[in-house]
């Protein structure tokens, strides 16, 4: 029997209580005669996904999910791509804005997002006419929008500035808000069975033990 384990927890160096428990599991499962390879995410580098974001800010998925955080976007492309997929467009209503970031640090440029009618466009470079500029350094901002730091209190501490109707600040969380994923979990199990078919294995038996290990029998 050919065993693959993940542990997706993001806790290193003995912290992590899923690593204890997996380590059992393969403990049991290889004293059966069972071929196991334990694949740790945390040493994975992960694109344009949450995970990747859990390892980063050694957080569990359930804070992430709870905390309404958002992936942590490490350039200006997949900045717009995340803030695009947590747009709400109930909160958004009849808004018509166009929000502007220029960032500066780490990452340079500016990307702006046009809001219009419960839709939402990203788009990089600065508009022509911006209602609401927001000028930061590249790594404040995303700390702000991942959950990490407080928007209003790195703006009283100067940590970054807001230019034009300055009003709309306030709207930018409401407009980005991220729903909960309910269903995570369910969802992750369909979507980990179809990678595992794409890779070559059989579609059949293929048993999700939990979201953090499985095995293929």
């Amino acid at each position: 029997m050919k065993v693959i384990a993940i542990n997706s927890s993001a806790r290193a160096q003995g912290q992590s209580k899923t690593e204890l428990m997996l380590g059992h599991l393969v403990c049991g499962m290889e004293n059966a005669g069972a071929d196991v390879e334990v694949i740790n995410l945390r040493d994975k580098k992960i694109k344009d996904c949450m995970w990747q974001t859990c390892i980063d800010e050694g957080i569990t998925r359930e804070k992430f999910t709870n905390n309404g955080m958002m992936p942590r976007a490490d350039s200006i492309e997949t900045y717009m791509l995340t803030m695009s997929t947590g747009f709400n467009p109930d909160n958004a209503g009849d808004a018509k804005v166009i929000i502007q970031n220029d960032f500066t640090g780490r990452v340079e440029g500016s990307c702006h997002f046009i809001i219009s009618d419960g839709t939402v466009q990203a788009r990089g470079g600065k508009s022509e006419n911006p209602d609401l500029i927001i000028k930061s350094p590249f790594d404040i901002w995303i700390d702000i929008v991942t959950g990490k730091e407080d928007g209003t209190e790195m703006i009283m501490e100067g940590k970054y500035m807001v230019e034009g109707n300055t009003d709309l600040i306030f709207d930018v969380p409401k407009f980005f808000e991220r729903k909960k994923m309910k269903g995570f979990s369910k969802n992750f199990n369909h979507l980990l069975k179809d990678k595992l078919i794409d890779l070559g294995f059989k579609a059949e038996p293929i048993k999700i033990i939990t979201t953090k290990y499985f095995h293929l029998a």
